[in-house]
């Protein structure tokens, strides 16, 4: 009886587990589309910039503003898929005996 529940225990840790770097991963994700975005936005600012002659402090400032703001997305969510693979990291010491 009690090797059933240990076994419906280690099995409920690893769907845990399994889930927390399945949302660590869509996290990342997120982070690949938000870099992605930094980056086109980045380049057709620059490419705007150039011809622009004397308004290209006003494209730049825009763009420092933008990058800003998505660099701060990008952070939280690499904190999200931080702390969610510290979890999944830390349950699966636990299911090893403390074990790495």
């Amino acid at each position: 009886m009690e090797d059933a529940a240990e076994a419906a225990r280690a099995r409920a840790a690893e769907v845990q587990i399994s889930n927390l770097i399945d949302n660590s991963l869509g996290d990342l994700q997120v982070v690949e589309a938000l870099l992605d975005a930094i980056a086109r936005f980045t380049h057709d600012a620059l490419r705007e910039v150039r011809p622009a002659g004397g308004n290209a402090s006003v494209y730049l400032c825009d763009l420092i503003e933008k990058a800003t703001v998505f660099a701060g997305l990008v952070e939280d969510r690499l904190e999200g898929a931080s702390g969610q693979l510290r979890t999944a990291l830390f349950a699966l010491r636990e299911q090893n005996g403390g074990q790495p």
